[in-house]
């Protein structure tokens, strides 16, 4: 019905097998999302808008797929070592134990180098506007074996292949990617380090033990980045922002305009002059600090703790902890709501300028609460 829905669902769908049960769910979706589209416009909301909306709700949309077969792709060594950027408008890198830099390159094509592993090689595939890239070395070319349904497999076989492939030197992959091509990236790494430094419309990044570092540009509606043990940092400006950590460590500066998610395990979370509109964060042992501007604030602990320290306008903050403390410090005299609920932790709220018009509800079976 809709064309621009139609393009969405070929993108969730582009990289799997079209089979009797992949075919009907993406025709039960489409039928689902026209009707959403259709109400969106119907409340006067623009088509572009209504599509970001859709889409921003479909970030998730990989677990109902990922039992399904993949598309094979058969990459090939790629020469000369760079490619039109012309027509595509996703690319996909896979890496497993090398390191990764993503550079703005000063012409419209892509450009690929390898420093260190003189046996390493980039191989590339591409399906339509999908360009997938990947780093790999003779023998393990010839010990692959099956590919990988899902990219969290791809990540675990990369581990494993670390312990199985004789040990190689370790390299360096660098990618060029035009500065004005605002196309979206997905990387995937086993334990090599990411680093980006370029305007994207959307980016994703999953990690097993790899640090990732990015920093994002103005117009960027989408960063999503998940890691096992590595450290994530963030730099920049995006539309909304979600960063997930096991056991890494998260830094964060810089903007979230709609939306910032943040959720760790034992790994810290340091969120320091951000400025968002909506702040979600779990913890479970890890502490996390914010300081900054978020209109909306809600925080859930286990045994970690959580330190606030805001200024500009604020409506509401929600929160809830079991052993975890509550330190939060409103800067500015405004009108807010205010509901904290603890277990045995500690919640201390304090208003630097008094608070004007303030709702404050706490509750606590067994902690300390104290408003200043």
């Amino acid at each position: 019905m809709y064309q621009k829905i139609n393009e969405i669902t070929d993108r969730l769908f582009q990289d799997i097998e079209m089979t009797e049960e992949a075919m009907a769910l993406k025709e039960e979706l489409t039928a689902d999302l026209n009707e959403r589209f259709s109400d969106l416009l119907a409340e006067g909301v623009s088509e572009d808008e209504a599509a970001r909306r859709i889409s921003a709700d479909l970030e998730d949309f990989g677990e109902l797929t990922g039992s399904f077969p993949r598309r094979q792709q058969s990459l090939m060594p790629i020469s000369p070592d760079s490619l039109p950027v012309g027509g595509i408008s996703e690319i996909h890198v896979r890496l497993g134990r090398d390191d990764l830099r993503v550079l703005p390159s000063e012409d419209q094509r892509i450009h690929l180098s390898l420093t260190g592993d003189p046996e390493a090689q980039w191989h590339s595939a591409q399906d339509g506007q999908v360009l997938t890239l990947e780093i790999v070395r003779p023998d393990e070319v010839n010990r692959a074996g099956d590919t990988p349904q899902t990219l969290s497999g791809w990540i675990l076989k990369t581990l494993n292949s670390m312990v199985s492939y004789p040990r190689h030197e370790h390299c360096q992959g660098t990618l060029f990617v035009p500065a004005g091509w605002h196309g979206s990236m997905d990387i995937g790494t086993g334990s090599g380090d990411v680093d980006i430094d370029l305007p994207l419309s959307a980016l994703s990044v999953h990690s097993g033990s790899g640090d990732v570092s990015i920093r994002a540009y103005e117009g960027c509606q989408k960063v999503r980045v998940n890691s096992a043990s590595g450290d994530i940092r963030l730099n920049g400006s995006a539309m909304s922002v979600n960063l997930n950590a096991t056991s890494g460590d998260i830094e964060m500066s810089g903007r979230a305009d709609c939306s910032l998610r943040v959720s760790t395990t034992s790994g810290d979370a340091d969120l320091l002059q951000v400025q968002t509109d909506v702040l979600v964060c779990k913890t479970t042992s890890g502490d996390l600090t914010f300081s900054g501007e978020a209109r909306e604030i809600d925080y859930k602990a286990v045994s970690g703790d959580i330190s606030l320290s805001l200024s500009g306008p604020l409506r509401q903050i929600t929160g809830s902890a079991v052993s975890g403390d509550a330190d939060i410090v409103l800067h500015d005299r405004q009108p807010a709501s205010a509901r904290a609920t603890t277990v045995s932790g500690r919640v201390q709220i304090s208003c630097q300028e008094g608070p004007h018009a303030a709702q404050i509800s706490l509750k606590s079976v067994s902690g300390n609460i104290k408003v200043m």
